[in-house]
């Protein structure tokens, strides 16, 4: 399931997202993780400063918070080639390969796709992520161009893979 994220999450995100192998496939956040920076994520999402905040959604098991997937606006960049919505999520280590991820993002895509009028939607992951490139590639996302992206917690520069899915392509996959 998907819901708003809530000022209570922090503590869950922090046990999960507290773990290099979560973290060091993700670009912003830092490195150690502290209960602080999972407090200050919460707040800024569940009090957005403006509208082009990150929309972040807790994804939970038996209404257990087990990881998050999120969407912004981004303008077309060296990570997509158009302007439009970009996602992003992650989930705790001990979920990893039961296929919620996948659920979590074909969900999302399926809300974007049916409530707005945008013809494709944008996502990536380090190259290295085989994991997150999988459940996109399921999805229906396809490659759509490698870049470099820096790394907060790794400190370096590391290759991405930029995915790209059409409005068209998903209607088809699940017709």
């Amino acid at each position: 399931m998907l819901r708003p994220l809530r000022v209570s999450d922090a503590a869950a995100i922090f046990a999960l997202f507290n773990d290099w192998d979560v973290v060091r496939y993700l670009s912003s956040p830092p490195w150690p993780y502290t209960r602080g920076d999972a407090e200050a994520f919460v707040h800024a999402i569940t009090n957005p400063a403006d509208e082009t905040v990150e929309i972040v959604f807790a994804i939970t098991l038996e209404g257990k918070l087990i990881g998050t997937i999120g969407l912004r606006q981004r303008a077309a960049s060296n990570l997509q080639s158009g302007d439009g919505w970009n996602m992003g999520y992650w989930l705790g280590k001990r979920y990893w390969g039961h296929g919620y991820m996948t659920e979590a993002l074909r969900a999302l895509v399926t809300h974007v796709f049916t409530l707005t009028r945008s013809e494709e939607i944008y996502c990536g992951a380090f190259a290295d992520n085989l994991g997150s490139l999988r459940v996109q590639q399921k999805v229906g996302f396809v490659h759509e161009g490698d870049t470099t992206l820096f790394s907060k917690p790794t400190g370096h520069e590391l290759a991405h893979v930029n995915m790209v899915l059409t409005r068209a392509s998903f209607e088809m996959l699940a017709a």
